[in-house]
């Protein structure tokens, strides 16, 4: 049964941002925009200093992280981190085939994604971009002074912000039924699915996470989420909380959308084209499926017939057995030099970029 308190607290997030975030875009927004950006530009470590140009609100910000990572468990960091060197490569390929199709089914926050003709028109670029957040706030080190964690990490917020206040600008965007652009609801939602559902992807592959990794993984990726302005009541305490708060936003949020099914579509026409001469050529979308589950499969628009179903059982069955009795010694080098191989972005590119 769902805690009432609960499910209040979560609908009312939905009208909720980030004050921090967006106080800091109010101030150099329209007529600084490019101010701002010079500084994001020249910050590109942890322990650099913005300058005396710098407002007010852009050094709260940042001190809000600095003081949000010095809460957490540096152990449980460290182990959570460890987790995620183990399958790297697994996390890698499972953000194309599970993370963002997932977050594309939730309709009123794809509505927003399916703004920027970026997504839409370069789903390359999306999914390099984001593979390139993941290395980095989860690189040894990436939250100590000669780190970028945290740099990046300000500048995805800042990116959030700046979206909301193009679109709260443009006059078209309905709050009361879509609720608030990158609001607290889909930004805890989106952490979901780079924590519960990457471990449950791992699981489906057949690797085995025992519920102290789990929730290890989780935790890292809450002090992520916090420091990306995601209030910590929406943030999981444990396992069974991630999974009842997964499940929630999922009956509330998912829908068959336009923007949803187009957003999709896109990726999957650049995933079929990327493994084009590989073992996996033509078995995208039932690759996809087999990770989302049919009812969110058909909420993005995959829907397969009895064939395609049937012709991926054995790969199930291949890809649990592989993982059960082949240790193949996986790594974050090993993931970020494949990255690398279908990517030429770096931090240095700047494609934290403000919109």
């Amino acid at each position: 049964m769902t805690n009432s308190k609960s499910t209040n607290s979560r609908k009312v997030s939905r009208y909720v941002c980030d004050d921090l975030a967006d106080a800091v875009i109010a101030d150099y927004f329209p007529d600084k925009r490019k101010d701002l950006q010079a500084i994001l530009n020249g910050f590109n470590r942890n322990d650099i200093d913005f300058g005396s140009d710098a407002t007010a609100s852009l050094v709260a910000l940042r001190q809000n992280i600095n003081d949000t990572i010095a809460k957490y468990d540096s152990d449980l960091m460290i182990q959570g981190r460890k987790f995620f060197d183990r399958y790297a490569s697994d996390n890698l390929m499972l953000l194309g085939f599970l993370s963002l199709p997932y977050c594309y089914a939730a309709a009123n926050g794809s509505a927003v994604l399916s703004r920027s003709k970026k997504i839409l028109e370069d789903p390359k670029a999306r999914l390099s971009e984001t593979a390139l957040f993941v290395f980095e706030v989860m690189k040894s080190g990436a939250f100590d002074k000669y780190g970028a964690g945290l740099t990046v990490i300000l500048k995805v917020r800042l990116m959030h912000a700046a979206v909301r206040w193009y679109i709260k600008n443009s006059g078209d965007w309905d709050v009361e039924k879509l609720g608030e652009p990158v609001n607290q609801e889909d930004m805890a939602g989106t952490n979901l699915a780079f924590s519960l559902l990457v471990i449950r992807g791992l699981r489906k592959l057949g690797r085995q996470v025992d519920s102290k990794d789990a929730f290890a993984y989780i935790y890292y990726w809450n002090a992520v989420g916090q420091m990306l302005g995601v209030e910590p009541d929406l943030l999981p305490a444990d396992n069974k909380a991630a999974f009842k708060l997964e499940r929630e936003i999922r009956l509330s949020q998912f829908a068959k959308s336009e923007s949803g099914v187009k957003l999709t579509k896109s990726l999957v026409n650049y995933l079929t084209k990327e493994t084009n001469g590989t073992l996996v050529e033509g078995m995208v979308e039932p690759i996809m499926s087999f990770f989302l589950g049919d009812r969110v499969s058909e909420t993005v628009g995959i829907d397969l017939n009895y064939t395609q179903k049937t012709i991926l059982k054995p790969y199930r069955v291949f890809l649990s057995l592989k993982n059960l009795l082949v240790d193949e010694k996986d790594s974050f080098g090993k993931a970020y030099l494949e990255f690398k191989k279908h990517s030429t972005n770096s931090l240095d590119d700047q494609i934290f970029a403000l919109p």
